[in-house]
């Protein structure tokens, strides 16, 4: 029957508006146009954004070549891919042709995954050094000497610079001069990213133990012990902490008190580092296999088992898992019961961590490839 009301006429055209603008952002907001600025995406490690790649059929966009390993995970911000090499340099690349835009020189391997903060990259690498440099033009803005090699990659708060060395200690340094803050010395080298939250930055230890300082004077709010080395990188989310352990267990941690939530175990060490979706928990062992663990509970939802040791530590887009292996494959799971979608081989074992933006997934190879990687 024809509609002869006026008011209802409006109405129905106001709501076919609105319904076409919220398809618009629905199909916006299932894929994943934003950067990956520093390790596991955001401050607190969790290695997780809700927008999906869309690729189905993964091909190589293109593939970057240096002259030794990709053994660090890159980061993507404002149309640049950022990664170092064990070739001694670290190498901004433009994310659309995968060209070199610049390139900065060290004297040895670099060895740890970047951040970036205003208009600055910060980097440490087998020199000892923390490295800050212009992120247009690769000019070095302030280096910072420590006592061992540096593989934590850096995360910032604020003014404030945190990242662990094999010396044994974590440092705290000003962003923009690079000046000492403070430094706390551990009984084992520090290697992984440390997690923000709130004012406190909690990174684990290859002493055993997970601690949770304050960011601003280094004072300790809490420590926990496990019983092997903590390579892994601490995620929190929702005042939890994840974190992987060389004693086969995987623990949950009150981010407050830093007491026992719950621990999940596997056959090997949980070097790698988690991923933290909103009701699980994604951690990759040197027994071959991924874990999905529940976050309420701690139990195993699933395992995916691949062909070799997997050190890369997950990445979660939408409702899929991304991760490589030493067997040279690029896998991709789903999350709700880690069956495997597609997987990509690549020329050389993969130890880092993917990237994501712009519906591409950014990870290098020991072959000395940087990859990007798209749908068909």
């Amino acid at each position: 029957m024809e509609n002869n009301d006026p008011k209802r006429a409006i109405c129905n055209g106001f709501s076919c508006w609105i319904i076409i603008l919220s398809a618009a952002l629905v199909f916006s907001c299932a894929e994943s146009n934003e950067d990956w600025p520093n390790f596991g995406y955001d401050g607190q490690n969790t290695a997780y954004v809700p927008g999906g790649t869309g690729i189905t059929e993964p091909i190589f966009k293109w593939q970057f070549q240096a002259d030794g390993a990709f053994k660090t995970s890159p980061i993507v911000s404002n149309g640049v891919v950022y990664a170092g090499n064990e070739d001694t340099f670290f190498y901004a690349i433009d994310e659309a042709k995968g060209k070199v835009i610049w390139r900065y020189k060290t004297e040895r391997a670099i060895g740890s995954t970047a951040a970036l903060s205003g208009d600055r990259v910060f980097f440490g690498g087998s020199d000892n050094i923390l490295h800050a440099l212009d992120r247009a033009t690769g000019a070095p803005q302030w280096q910072r000497q420590t006592s061992g090699t540096i593989t934590a990659g850096p995360v910032i708060s604020e003014d404030v610079v945190l990242f662990g060395s094999w010396d044994y200690s974590i440092y705290a340094i000003n962003k923009n001069n690079g000046d000492h803050i403070w430094s706390l010395r551990t009984n084992g080298p520090v290697t992984a990213t440390p997690a923000l939250y709130g004012n406190v930055a909690i990174f684990g230890s290859w002493d055993g133990n997970v601690y949770a300082l304050k960011k601003t004077t280094g004072e300790l709010v809490w420590q926990f012990s496990t019983d092997g080395g903590v390579a892994s990188a601490p995620a929190v989310m929702d005042g939890v902490v994840y974190v992987g352990s060389r004693d086969h267990h995987l623990y949950a941690l009150d981010a407050d008190e830093g007491t026992l939530i719950w621990k999940a175990e596997g056959d090997a060490w949980f070097d790698a580092s988690p991923a933290v979706t909103s009701n699980l928990v994604i951690a990759a062992n040197y027994d071959h296999r991924v874990y999905g663990i529940y976050r309420n509970s701690g139990e195993v939802a699933w395992t995916f088992t691949g062909e070799g040791p997997i050190l890369s530590s997950p990445v979660v887009a939408g409702d899929v898992v991304y991760v490589g292996s030493w067997r040279r494959v690029l896998h991709a799971l789903s999350l709700s019961d880690g069956a495997e979608l597609w997987r990509l081989p690549v020329r050389g074992n993969v130890d880092g961590s993917p990237a994501i933006s712009n519906r591409t997934i950014y990870i290098g190879s020991h072959d000395g490839l940087l990859h990007a990687i798209g749908n068909r």
